[in-house]
This record gives C-alpha cells, sequence and structure tokens, in this order.
C-alpha cells in the first residue's frame, strides 16, 4: 500500500505506528478496557498502535510449527496469573499455497484437509483443557480466490491512458489504486470506462458498500478486473512500487 502523503509504501510485516494508528485492532481494545491481550502471529501485532501493544505477542516466523502455536495459545488461556482475557493466533495457511499453487489445484485440496486436522487440533487441545466453558472460539477466513489466465486475460493499462496521466500505480493484480496527475481524473476514468473486463471508479464513486473510500491511501481512481483477469504493466511505462 502507498501513502501519498508520506510518499512511502508499506506491507504487512512493517512495524512502524504510523502505518497502523488508522484503526484499531481488537487486542487493542482489549488493553484500553484493561484486560489482558495476546497474539500470535497476527499482522500488525508487532506494531505500537494507538499506544499499545498486545500483553503478548511474537516476532512472525512462518517456520513454527501450527500445533506448537496452538500449544502456546492453550498454555496462556490456562494460566490464572496472570488471566488471558484475549488470545489471536494466525496461520498463513491455506492462504500461501493457493498464492503458490492456484486455489483448485491438488496442493491446495491436500492442504486444507491438512487445515481442517489443525482445526481438529485446537477442538482437541480445548476439550483436554477443559476450556469449552469459559472459550469462545472465533475462526476468520482470508480472501477468497479464483483462477486467472495471466497470458491471455490481462489488462495493460498502459495501452489505454497518457503515460503524462498517471503518477503511480503502487500495486496491480485483480484491482489496481491509480494516483493521477492533476487535473486528468476525469480522463483517465473516461479512458479506462471503455476497457473490456473491466470497472473504473473515483475514489468518491466507489459503491458504498464496500467501505473503501475514506482514507488517503485509496488513490484517486480504483480499477478493478472481472473475475479471471487481472491487471497489469507490460509496456513499463509507469512507475510502480
Amino acid at each position: 500500500m502507498y501513502d501519498p502523503e508520506l510518499n512511502e509504501t508499506f506491507n504487512m510485516g512493517t512495524k512502524d505506528t504510523k502505518w497502523w494508528d488508522g484503526g484499531e485492532p481488537l487486542w487493542v481494545t482489549v488493553r484500553k478496557a484493561g484486560l489482558y491481550s495476546a497474539t500470535y502471529f497476527w499482522p500488525g501485532s508487532e506494531a505500537e498502535i494507538r499506544g499499545f501493544r498486545p500483553n503478548i505477542y511474537k516476532p512472525y516466523k512462518e517456520s513454527t510449527s501450527f500445533e506448537e502455536r496452538i500449544d502456546t495459545v492453550i498454555k496462556w488461556l490456562t494460566r490464572t496469573s496472570p488471566r488471558t482475557d484475549f488470545a489471536m493466533l494466525y496461520f498463513h495457511e491455506p492462504d500461501h499455497t493457493g498464492h503458490v499453487f492456484g486455489p483448485n489445484s491438488d496442493d491446495v485440496l491436500q492442504k486444507i484437509s491438512y487445515m481442517d486436522g489443525i482445526l481438529g487440533y485446537i477442538s482437541n487441545r480445548l476439550d483436554e483443557k477443559h476450556l469449552w466453558d469459559s472459550v469462545n472460539v472465533i475462526v476468520t477466513s482470508d480472501h477468497g480466490m479464483t483462477e486467472i489466465d495471466v497470458e491471455n486475460k490481462y489488462i495493460d493499462l498502459s495501452s489505454y491512458v497518457d503515460r503524462e496521466a498517471i503518477l503511480q500505480v503502487p500495486s496491480t493484480g485483480p484491482t489496481a489504486n491509480i494516483l493521477v496527475a492533476p487535473g486528468m481524473v476525469d480522463e483517465v476514468v473516461r479512458n479506462l470506462s471503455n476497457v473490456e473486463h473491466l470497472e473504473v471508479y473515483k475514489r468518491e464513486d466507489i459503491p458504498e458498500h464496500w467501505h473503501y473510500s475514506n482514507n488517503r491511501r485509496i488513490l484517486d481512481v480504483v480499477a478493478v478486473a472481472e473475475e479471471g483477469w487481472t491487471i497489469v504493466k507490460v509496456n513499463n511505462i509507469f512507475h510502480y512500487f
């Protein structure tokens, strides 16, 4: 993600407070309530946010087994001093395998089966420690995925807009945020509106139910590819981070 005011980019591993302070993660809300929060590898948990970090957090290390992560959280939940009121646990699968091999691959099917076993392991450990009467478990998911044809189903923005009209396109893929030169937003939207397999919005026209418009890091124009298509830059005329 790109911030036009800072003229900098960040990713999930960035720990600088300035990138995270715009929101309030649950572990911060818990701490503000005077309770004890713990996270195991949750994105953003290594940063100070609104003056707080979780009471317990760990530097991200992908090689740590999922079972070890679970066993540690169970220890946090069973101890009485200090009592852990809230814990978050992060797994990078099956997301990682889906990105590498595609959502319909045998590799993903195998990883989903494995992760089903991991959920069973969590359930069994809660059983063993008789925690079901005192612990509420919420399982959240990441984003969806679809197969794309990168050789035939791509939209090259540089084929449709004047290079002088675009200042930055920090990222591409199924969507693209576009920072436009002053006074040229209407021209860019007009040109991209005629592109097949692409929807394009001025920031202020983004559908309200997306809840994606009230932040400076959402740039002037947002382009969204049709499912199965991807946005790319082929002619290399824009400055990409």
